[in-house]
């Protein structure tokens, strides 16, 4: 299991295939390696593209230290993600962020535009609002979680952390709520590289008009809404998200 200390963070990440087209893959809320992305890892050309993604700190096996969900969170994840990316010897990348994984993308590309070769991202959302404080309540309640999923959560961690991590975010979107935060919002006014905004029709959590949002924020995307499918549609409709997804990133990369 590879780890790395960046900081005073212990961070677990992991890679797959040795294709000359690098990825590195942003989980989401409470996401994993595994949990978020093993499918795809195990669908990858892996002649055509090499996978890099982490458990970001706090989540997973990147313990220490605890989740902090306090203002700047995800910019300090990306701050970080890219250090992690230095050290591992990769100068020029693509990016993919599902979820909160995307909003990180997405302030990473804008921080550091010239390691970032395309952007692309799956389901993330735009300001806070009451919909939101509604979601991240509901996700508190752990014990309404249907069991195989809990059960996925407590294979990293014991169920009294589960509770805080879901709690502080609740806490947090309360605060970002009542100042409709809007976290990527300039950053998305900096992006320079090519971008594809990827969504499922369907999503529960975060409306469609979520892409349309980015997609008119960003100068020169594209937008790919996946008529079947909700939330984790890349868990659900593999093939068709793939087929979307390395299409994009081999337009900018190497064939």
């Amino acid at each position: 299991m590879p780890k790395i200390w960046l900081d005073r963070s212990q961070v677990h990440y992991e890679t797959v295939g040795e294709g000359p087209n690098v990825i590195l893959c942003l989980p989401g809320y409470l996401g994993t390696v595994e949990l978020d992305f093993k499918k795809i890892f195990d669908a990858v050309d892996k002649t055509k593209f090499k996978l890099v993604s982490w458990d970001p700190p706090g989540y997973g096996f990147s313990r220490p230290p605890d989740r902090d969900f306090t203002k700047g969170y995800l910019q300090r994840d990306a701050d970080l993600v890219a250090e992690l990316m230095q050290k591992l010897g990769f100068e020029r990348y693509s990016v993919f962020g599902w979820s909160q994984g995307g909003q990180t993308g997405t302030l990473l590309a804008a921080t550091y535009p010239s390691r970032v070769i395309s952007l692309s991202t799956l389901c993330s959302g735009t300001k806070f609002d009451p919909k939101s404080t509604r979601f991240y309540k509901a996700v508190s309640l752990i014990d309404s979680w249907p069991p195989e999923k809990l059960k996925s959560q407590l294979k990293y961690c014991k169920k009294h952390y589960l509770e805080q991590m879901t709690n502080d975010m609740w806490i947090y979107s309360l605060e970002a709520e009542r100042t409709a935060l809007d976290e990527t919002k300039a950053a998305c006014q900096k992006l320079t590289c090519p971008v594809l905004v990827m969504h499922a029709q369907n999503d529960p959590n975060y409306p469609v008009q979520c892409a349309h949002v980015l997609h008119g924020r960003i100068k020169n995307s594209k937008i790919h809404i996946f008529p079947e499918g909700g939330h984790d549609v890349h868990l659900t409709h593999t093939d068709e998200f793939m087929a979307a997804w390395t299409a994009f990133v081999l337009e900018h990369g190497v064939q």
